[in-house]
C-alpha cells in the first residue's frame, strides 16, 4: 500500500533573533511549542520553527510578552491512503523558543503558560515563578527561586541543583523528581497519579502521604524523619493518591 502525501501550504521555516531588549519580568503564552529560559551573557530571544507560528514579542515598562499566534493548520506533514492517514511531526513542524539572560539578572515576575510542548529552565535566578502545562514535560537545572508555584496537567516535572525558598508542585498525571537540591522553608509536591522522588535534598525534615502506594526514606517504611539539625526547620512534603513517595 502506497500513500500519496496531502497537499498542503508549504510553509517557511524560519531561525530568527526576536529581540535583544532588557526586561525584569516575563510572560510566555504558548500553544504547542517548546521553550526555554537560560542563563548567560546577554538578553536575547531566539525563535526557530514555522515562519507563521512566529511568536508575538512585546516590552512595555520592563515586561516583555512572548505569545504564540493563532494557526488553524496542523504540524507535520500528512500522508493519506483510503481513509487512513499518517501525521509525521518534527522538531521544525513544532517550533522552538529560547530565551536567555544574563547570568547576574533575577527576573522579579516569570510567568509560563504553555498548552502542549517541553520547557527548560536552566541557570537562572527568579523571585517569582509561575509554570502552568496541559501537557509536557518541565525540567529546572541549577535555577535560584525565592518561590515556585508549578502546575502540570499530563507530563513529568524534575528539579536539578535548585535552591528554592518555598512553593508547591501539583501534577495530575506524572512523575515529579528533585535531586541535589536544596529547601529554605517549605516545599509541597503533590500529584494524583506518579511517583515522587527527592534525593539528596538539603532539607530538616520531610512528610510523605499516599492512599495507593509505599512511602519510603533511606530504604525503610516511613512517612515522616527528621534530616536537618532544625526541629522547626525546612520543610518538604510528597503527596500521592496513587504511587510512591521515595527520599534518597
Amino acid at each position: 500500500m502506497f500513500f500519496s502525501k496531502k497537499a498542503s501550504g508549504k510553509v517557511k521555516t524560519i531561525d530568527e533573533v526576536l529581540s535583544n531588549d532588557n526586561f525584569d519580568q516575563l510572560s510566555v503564552d504558548l500553544v504547542d511549542m517548546d521553550f526555554a529560559l537560560v542563563g548567560g551573557d546577554h538578553f536575547e530571544v531566539h525563535y526557530h520553527g514555522p515562519e507563521d507560528k512566529k511568536p508575538i514579542v512585546t516590552n512595555v515598562g520592563k515586561v516583555l510578552e512572548l505569545k504564540e499566534p493563532k494557526v488553524e493548520r496542523k504540524n507535520g506533514k500528512f500522508w493519506e491512503k483510503a481513509g487512513i492517514q499518517i501525521n509525521i511531526v518534527g522538531r521544525d513542524d513544532v517550533g522552538m523558543l529560547k530565551v536567555t539572560i544574563p547570568i547576574n539578572q533575577k527576573l522579579t515576575n516569570t510567568t509560563i503558560k504553555i498548552t502542549s510542548g517541553d520547557a527548560v529552565i536552566k541557570q537562572v535566578g527568579l523571585e517569582t515563578l509561575i509554570f502552568t502545562s496541559v501537557s509536557g514535560d518541565l525540567s529546572l537545572q541549577k535555577v535560584k527561586a525565592d518561590e515556585v508555584a508549578m502546575t502540570e496537567t499530563s507530563g513529568d516535572i524534575k528539579l536539578e541543583k535548585v535552591l528554592v525558598d518555598h512553593g508547591k508542585i501539583n501534577l495530575v498525571s506524572g512523575d515529579c523528581t528533585i535531586q541535589d537540591s536544596q529547601i529554605l522553608t517549605e516545599l509541597k509536591a503533590m500529584t494524583t497519579s506518579g511517583d515522587n522522588l527527592a534525593k539528596n535534598i538539603e532539607v530538616d525534615q520531610c512528610d510523605l502521604q499516599t492512599v495507593s502506594g509505599d512511602n519510603l526514606i533511606f530504604g525503610g517504611r516511613a512517612s515522616h524523619a527528621q534530616i536537618g539539625k532544625e526541629l522547626n526547620g525546612s520543610s518538604l512534603t510528597l503527596s500521592t493518591l496513587s504511587g510512591d513517595n521515595t527520599v534518597k
